[in-house]
């Protein structure tokens, strides 16, 4: 199942107009109301969890206590409940806004996942997450509605699993333009559900029928504010079948602030063709940073001292050097200052890297003609960010 953005609109034209703004005018109203209500019913509740946690607070039995976080936990469930409700109107009607700006997007997806570890470890269910090494650290959008949607995404596999795993990807698919890129988060589990038992409980929850609310308790209410999210935002909410396992798909468009998309002209394959040199005398580290700039389609040399290395440089022309800054024998700077001897290497782009975290480090970098400074443990999509751009300006 795919859906479309303007799926959410209704039917415009001259004579759709004054019909769209009575719409417009009831929707309003209604979430009024819901507003209003939302609040009457909030501020009890927050006095019944803050007496439960008092509660929970002083000497109780075993069988007290458990009893006290039953009751806390139909108490946040009740809370949850009018806040999905308000949101889920506040979509329905049109009423609710993007706000945009730059974020960190692995910060804000770990901070979802942690924050169903937990959850899912009560459930004895696995959750495993796996980042594509390519995605951009920094992107334009709005942090606070992909957080909700991840959210309503994981509610809808912990509460339809019963055992085995939870499989959380974010990867990068093909679409967007010059200027942004298509992130794609992609949640498979087996929960005994086909993909159309899930599209006509969405369509019965949205055509307003009682019984795909009562029969899957909450369940309809995530999936349909996690498709409105994903419409919100510009993106498409699918399901897939695959070997008895459903896979839900959500693709989101995002800006990346002053870097150029993979695929679009000056970048890309050209950039991926490039001979990068890597050199560290630490086999494993040269073993990881191959494995993560091959995911970005570079060719990579490996060198384990800096008298090889400018030997190898010798030899062949490299658009780009990460140097190790602390190698026995010749160390990094001293690798960097005879490599600019070299002729052809006045400003080929070097990229220190380092154990260690000193400001006066960086700065020294900085005044010999480094690149850019990163710290290990390297993030994957850091440094392949940092490459990317350095091959764009060099």
């Amino acid at each position: 199942m795919t859906t479309r953005p303007e799926e959410l609109a209704p039917a415009g034209g001259a004579a759709g107009q004054q019909p769209q703004e009575a719409s417009a005018g009831g929707g309003q109203q209604r979430l009024q109301l819901l507003t209003s209500l939302n609040h009457e019913i909030r501020t009890p509740l927050s006095g019944v969890l803050g007496a439960i946690d008092l509660l929970l607070e002083t000497p109780l039995t075993d069988e007290q206590r458990e009893f006290a976080l039953m009751a806390r936990e139909s108490a946040s469930g009740l809370l949850e409940l009018l806040n999905d409700t308000l949101e889920y109107n506040s979509l329905v009607n049109g009423l609710a806004r993007l706000d945009e700006a730059e974020f960190d997007l692995r910060d804000t997806l770990q901070a979802v996942m942690t924050e169903f570890m937990a959850q899912a470890e009560e459930r004895r269910l696995e959750l495993q997450w796996m980042l594509d090494p390519i995605l951009p650290r920094i992107v334009h959008a709005d942090a606070g509605r992909l957080t909700q949607l991840l959210r309503f995404m994981l509610r809808y596999a912990i509460r339809t699993v019963s055992s085995g795993g939870v499989m959380v990807g974010t990867r990068l698919d093909a679409g967007g333009d010059a200027s942004t890129v298509m992130l794609a988060i992609v949640l498979q589990c087996r929960n005994g559900l086909s993909v159309d038992s899930l599209q006509e409980l969405i369509e019965e929850f949205e055509a307003g029928s009682q019984s795909a609310a009562g029969r899957f308790h909450g369940l309809a209410l995530d999936l349909a504010l996690a498709r409105r999210i994903t419409q919100l935002m510009g993106g498409t909410l699918e399901f897939e079948q695959l070997r008895g396992e459903v896979r839900l798909i959500a693709r989101i468009p995002a800006a990346v602030p002053g870097q150029v998309h993979l695929g679009s002209d000056g970048a890309g394959p050209a950039d991926g063709e490039a001979p990068i040199l890597v050199v560290d005398d630490n086999p494993v580290s040269q073993r990881v940073l191959r494995a993560i700039l091959a995911k970005g389609d570079y060719k990579v040399e490996c060198c384990s001292d800096g008298p090889s290395a400018l030997d190898a440089a010798a030899r062949r022309k490299y658009r780009l050097v990460l140097m190790d800054l602390f190698m026995p024998g010749m160390d990094g700077l001293e690798a960097l200052d005879r490599l600019r001897e070299i002729p052809g290497y006045e400003t080929v782009p070097v990229l220190a890297l380092t154990a260690e975290v000193n400001p006066e480090l960086r700065q020294q970098c900085r005044r010999r003609g480094m690149a850019a400074f990163l710290t290990k443990p390297i993030h994957a999509g850091e440094l392949l960010e940092t490459v990317r751009r350095c091959l764009a300006s060099g």
